[in-house]
């Protein structure tokens, strides 16, 4: 039955474009691997949804922080980055060691993510003042930094994350009891543990009495 609403909203975007431009699918939540291929990328993975629309999905796994050894190796890095010791996070397996993404926390409108997707270059020219200055001073000066660093994403194609989800390769939870800061510094087992337990408030359908 659910597949059926996927490909009739699917069609009703196609007809109708305005309604592809106001669909905003899962962005905001948080997506948490279950039924994934054992020793696949996503196995255990917890994902934050930075924007789902019609067209496609982004998104960035959270709890795998790259080691300095790798950041130094990195060319798209920016070198105040490297030298501030400023934490990078692999954020998916598209463009892993050449796409710099800053997420970054804004107080948004009503339905839109407070925490949003930019690619660091582009961020960085529009940007009024000195971003990488700014990202910096936020992890030495603030208990929760305004500024989250990912290289390489998680994408999605047209309707490929309904489907995902549809199959119950993922558990969606709409919130996290811990914010983004705190998932960010946990261990990525220790967070699926913690996210899993929260999703299945949400997915109770799902999981039956076995869980």
């Amino acid at each position: 039955m659910r597949g059926y609403i996927y490909f009739a909203l699917a069609a009703l975007c196609m007809i109708f474009p305005g309604v592809a431009n106001r669909y905003d699918g899962r962005t905001g939540e948080y997506l948490v691997a279950f039924h994934m291929e054992p020793g696949g990328y996503f196995e255990n993975a917890v994902v934050y949804v930075a924007d789902h629309k019609f067209m496609g999905a982004l998104g960035f796994r959270l709890g795998l922080r790259l080691s300095d050894e790798t950041i130094k190796s990195v060319d798209v890095i920016p070198a105040a980055l490297k030298e501030g010791h400023v934490p990078i996070y692999e954020g998916g397996p598209v463009e892993n060691r050449q796409a710099l993404t800053v997420l970054v926390h804004k107080i948004s409108g009503e339905g839109e993510p407070s925490w949003q997707a930019h690619d660091y270059a582009t961020y960085a020219q529009s940007y009024r003042g000195d971003l990488t200055a700014d990202v910096i001073a936020s992890y030495k000066d603030d208990d929760y930094p305004k500024f989250w660093l990912f290289l390489g994403f998680s994408k999605w194609v047209t309707a490929q994350l309904e489907l995902e989800i549809m199959r119950d390769t993922w558990l969606v939870a709409e919130t996290l009891d811990m914010g983004l800061n705190s998932m960010l510094n946990q261990g990525e087992d220790t967070l699926w543990h913690k996210a899993f337990e929260q999703s299945s408030k949400d997915s109770k359908k799902k999981l039956g009495k076995i869980y």
